[in-house]
C-alpha cells in the first residue's frame, strides 16, 4: 500500500512539473538576457539578466529582434476595484478590460537604474498607443517588430 502511495505521489508531481515546464518554455528568449518570467494565469512579465522586472505583469502581446522588444501590457493596478473582488470576478475583469499600454525595450543599450525617476534608462514607456507610436518613430525601431494592431 505504502509503495502504490508514493508511486501515485511520484506520477502526480512529475505531471506537475511538466505542465509549469510546458507554460515557461512556451515563451521564447529575447535575447541578451531578457526573457520572460510567468507568475500564474496572468502573471507574465519581462525581466533581464538579472531577474529584475523590466515590465510587469501582464505582458500581452510582444515582438522581439536583435535590437528591441516592444509590448502591450495590462497591470492589475488598471482596472478598478480588483483588490475588493474575488478572484473569479478580477479574472473576468482583466479578461474583459480593453485598457493597455506600450512599451520599447533597446537591448543595445546599457540598463541603469534611475532612483529618482525609478524607471531604466533603455526601458520607454509606459505609453498610449500614439505615444508608442511616436516613440517606436523616434527610436528607429525596424517596421518588421510591431505588435498586431500596427499591421
Amino acid at each position: 500500500m505504502l509503495k502504490k502511495s508514493i508511486l501515485i505521489s511520484i506520477v502526480l508531481i512529475t505531471l506537475i512539473l511538466v505542465s509549469c515546464s510546458d507554460i515557461i518554455l512556451n515563451y521564447p528568449d529575447l535575447g541578451s538576457g531578457y526573457k520572460f518570467f510567468h507568475e500564474g494565469k496572468y502573471g507574465v512579465s519581462i525581466v533581464n539578466d538579472q531577474n529584475t522586472q523590466m515590465i510587469k505583469n501582464t505582458v500581452l502581446e510582444y515582438d522581439f529582434d536583435s535590437v528591441y522588444i516592444v509590448v502591450s501590457q495590462r497591470p492589475w493596478e488598471s482596472i478598478p476595484g480588483i483588490r475588493s473582488m474575488s478572484y473569479s470576478e478580477s479574472n473576468k475583469a482583466f479578461e474583459n478590460s480593453s485598457f493597455k499600454q506600450y512599451w520599447v525595450i533597446n537591448k543595445s543599450q546599457q540598463s541603469v537604474f534611475n532612483k529618482s525617476t525609478k524607471t531604466y534608462s533603455n526601458v520607454y514607456g509606459p505609453y498610449s498607443k500614439e505615444e508608442y507610436i511616436q516613440k517606436r518613430k523616434k527610436l528607429g525601431v525596424p517596421e518588421e517588430v510591431k505588435l498586431d494592431f500596427e499591421e
